[in-house]
């Protein structure tokens, strides 16, 4: 009895897991066009120099850029290798919204403002997107370790 409990316990916790990672959007960058599940979302353009990506409308409105920082946290690993946190500096292209950080990766960023609707097609949610600053928004560069 005990062994068809465990066994029904653990087919119940796996159905929940494949369950939770099949509504997990698939985010892609490719070709300049951002992909959510294979539907264009976005424009997108890379500026490795700066470490910065810029997002447009699909009609190609700009409407904010990614800007990639990382800082050493004071941590080490095992070969004694210091280690370094990253997170990303919002730039909403409108005055009322500015710019922000967030401790994401960009494809997590863009799964987010997805999910609050911040862009439809080529129409920009302002109203979400503050509420997505709101929700994410952390002051992260007052944390660093080594950096100030």
């Amino acid at each position: 009895m005990k062994r068809i409990l465990l066994l029904t316990l653990i087919l119940i916790l796996a159905g929940l897991t494949l369950s939770l990672d099949l509504k997990k959007d698939k985010v892609q960058f490719k070709k300049g066009v951002v992909l959510i599940n294979k539907t264009e979302w976005a424009l997108h353009e890379r500026e490795f120099a700066s470490n910065r990506d810029y997002l447009k409308t699909l009609d190609g409105s700009d409407f904010m850029s990614i800007s990639h920082h990382s800082y050493l946290n004071g941590k080490y690993d095992a070969n004694g290798k210091a280690l370094s946190d990253h997170y990303q500096e919002l730039n909403f292209y409108n005055d009322e919204i500015g710019t922000f950080e967030i401790r994401s990766y960009r494809k997590q960023i863009v799964r987010r403002m997805n999910n609050m609707q911040v862009l439809s097609g080529s129409i920009i949610n302002w109203e979400n997107v503050k509420e997505f600053k709101t929700k994410y928004s952390e002051n992260v560069s007052e944390r660093r370790f080594l950096t100030k």
